[in-house]
């Protein structure tokens, strides 16, 4: 699970068994925050809990409230092994899931979504972006609000809704 304020989040899979994050952060200083507010501030960016119970490793970006007059953006990369289930909250920034992963589960507010061949079921909501899933197998529940859903479908059930935009829906296995 990740939840992030501002950046891009990327997440692809490999065959281990370890879960790898790798993030890069940009803060900008306006008028009125101090270069020392703002380095003290990055120092307590992340923090990382795990629940060997659940086998759940949970990320929170900015725990703290972020300083006024601070542009910070953390971009994550997450390699996570074959069949995990992802959890993500990106409220500003795309988000790009790859070939691999087991269920998906994405909210932004103004945020892109792109899922590409998921082994579970993908629920995504947007306040303002795109939302695009390739080749689900299981299905998906898509809902934004000023964007466009494009869904290719390999099985499952779509529930998709948009306020401002369009939803198309390509079906790849002639069996649905």
């Amino acid at each position: 699970r990740l939840h992030n304020e501002d950046g891009f989040v990327r997440v692809t899979t490999h065959k281990g068994d370890e879960t790898r994050v790798s993030v890069s952060v940009r803060a900008y200083t306006g008028k009125g925050v101090a270069a020392q507010v703002a380095e003290e501030y990055v120092k307590t960016l992340f923090h990382v809990s795990e629940n060997p119970a659940s086998e759940t490793i949970e990320i929170n970006t900015e725990p703290k409230e972020r300083p006024d007059g601070l542009d910070l953006y953390a971009d994550y990369i997450i390699a996570v092994p074959e069949g995990m289930d992802v959890e993500i909250q990106n409220d500003n920034g795309n988000v790009r899931v790859y070939e691999g992963c087991g269920r998906v589960h994405v909210r932004g507010r103004n945020m892109d979504l792109i899922v590409h061949k998921p082994q579970g079921e993908v629920v995504a909501e947007s306040l303002n972006g795109r939302i695009q899933i390739f080749g689900a197998p299981r299905g998906a529940r898509l809902r934004t609000i000023n964007g466009s859903i494009y869904a290719h479908l390999s099985g499952g059930r779509l529930e998709a809704g948009t306020t401002n935009g369009t939803v198309i829906l390509r079906v790849l296995n002639p069996a649905v």
